[in-house]
């Protein structure tokens, strides 16, 4: 997968089909302060949900209760920036 993103931003592809955030994940690997302004996104797909499953009613709803505000949150935001780098989560 580094590879991929290294070729594409070599012009060696022409364009990749993969998860924005998996192929900002390898590109950035080494420097999360890589420029990504250089490649075009093209949805080729209406985004899917996430969801996760429990067996727990009440820590289901817990978990629900708590998700949009921990998405809101400076800890979520350095969560993202360590693994994207700050310039995606603007995506």
């Amino acid at each position: 997968m580094a590879n991929m993103a290294e070729l594409l931003a070599k012009g060696r592809y022409d364009f990749a089909v993969i998860d924005k955030y998996i192929f900002y994940y390898f590109y950035r690997l080494n420097d999360k302060s890589r420029e990504v302004s250089i490649f075009t996104e093209h949805p080729l797909l209406a985004p899917v949900p996430a969801s996760a499953a429990f067996h727990d009613e009440a820590l289901r709803d817990a978990f629900d209760r708590e998700l949009p505000g921990f998405m809101e949150s400076e800890q979520y935001k350095q969560i993202f920036e360590h693994y994207l780098g700050s310039a995606v989560l603007s995506f």
